[in-house]
């Protein structure tokens, strides 16, 4: 696996990596790797929703970091990760980013992308 920097701050990266691999990856990790939770979200962290967005190809950085812009344009974005079977699981760091981005399951155009299909996973059940 390869690494490329996105940004110049050293928390944020993007991960470059080979096709077949069966162990899911971070793609993506957002300004902080420590997990902030506040008192009023600890009911509702058990339960938040992922984004999945399949139809980015391996090693495809700039749809990648494409994908990543349009995610942050919702609200800040805590992780990207590549599962074995090619999908992208984006994780929101607010629950209410999150279930509003959630909403869509459909095949959606991203400037910079293309055509892409999205759903989305509660725990892990895809939806």
């Amino acid at each position: 696996m390869r690494s490329r920097s996105s940004q110049s701050n050293s928390t944020n990266h993007v991960l470059v990596e080979e096709p077949g691999d069966s162990h899911p990856h971070v793609l993506y990790s957002g300004r902080s790797s420590a997990p902030r939770m506040s008192l009023s979200s600890i009911s509702s962290h058990s339960r938040k929703r992922k984004l999945v967005i399949s139809g980015i190809a391996f090693n495809d950085v700039v749809r990648l970091e494409a994908v990543q812009r349009w995610c942050e344009s919702f609200g800040e974005v805590d992780q990207i990760t590549r599962i074995s079977n090619g999908d992208l699981h984006v994780n929101f760091r607010k629950a209410e980013v999150a279930d509003m981005v959630c909403r869509l399951r459909a095949r959606v155009h991203i400037a910079g992308v293309g055509s892409v299909h999205m759903s989305w996973i509660n725990g892990n059940k895809k939806s």
